[in-house]
């Protein structure tokens, strides 16, 4: 077997790590947060375990899935612009009533740090929509502050996802939405959030909330 397909069945049993591409005069980076471990039948029910068994590769030394959690960090000159905030400093079990393994946060301000910028050097946080895997950040207080790190900036979310920000609060997210709503300002799709980004509506079905667009990076 050679290397490069060792390395790439390793990429897919572990959590991703820094990655930046230029589109123009923009630079994209994934920032990683942290990672949930996903039980693959739960997750995927109409696989069989034999096509498991078939394909090892896909999963780590526990037999899960494991995907990424994180952000995008999009620059464009000096100005920052952040695409969601993790699942913040937190880890929680596996969740016996969903296909959710056990998750956790807390590396996105450090990654962020290893990309040369500070929390305070971004512009704005846009979220692509309102679940807990994406606000971590937003609402939990930064290290050594009673604040959290991004809340000098705006918060862009979606007109339709914020107009569901009742159902999202009853589902249990009240103190997340609580914390939040000082901070959000709405978007319409198609409206330009930060130079080569704006809102879009990609087909995605959410089961929480009624949202329709989310951020997307472009080259212009």
């Amino acid at each position: 077997m050679t290397n490069s397909v060792v390395d790439q069945a390793e990429r897919l049993r572990r959590p991703a790590g820094i990655r930046s591409l230029t589109l123009g005069d923009t630079r994209v980076s994934y920032v990683p947060d942290g990672a949930v471990r996903l039980p693959p039948r739960g997750w995927l029910p109409d696989t069989t375990e034999e096509a498991w068994i078939a394909n090892p590769d896909y999963l780590d030394d526990s037999g899960h899935l494991v995907a990424s959690i994180g952000g995008l960090l999009v620059e464009h000159g000096d100005r920052a612009l952040l695409i969601d905030a993790g699942f913040g400093p937190q880890s929680l079990p596996p969740d016996p009533g969903t296909p959710r393994g056990d998750i956790h946060g807390g590396a996105l301000l450090d990654s962020l740090a290893e990309l040369g910028r500070r929390p305070e050097e971004i512009e704005a946080v846009a979220f692509t929509h309102l679940h807990p895997d994406h606000l971590g950040w937003a609402w939990h207080p930064a290290p050594g502050s009673d604040r959290p790190a991004f809340a000098h900036a705006d918060h862009l979310v979606s007109e339709a996802e914020w107009a569901g920000r009742d159902l999202m609060a009853a589902h249990g997210m009240a103190e997340e939405i609580a914390a939040l709503a000082p901070h959000v300002r709405t978007v319409t799709e198609g409206q330009e959030i930060f130079p080569g980004c704006g809102s879009g509506s990609p087909p995605v079905t959410r089961p929480v909330t009624p949202s329709t667009s989310s951020p997307r990076a472009g080259g212009g």
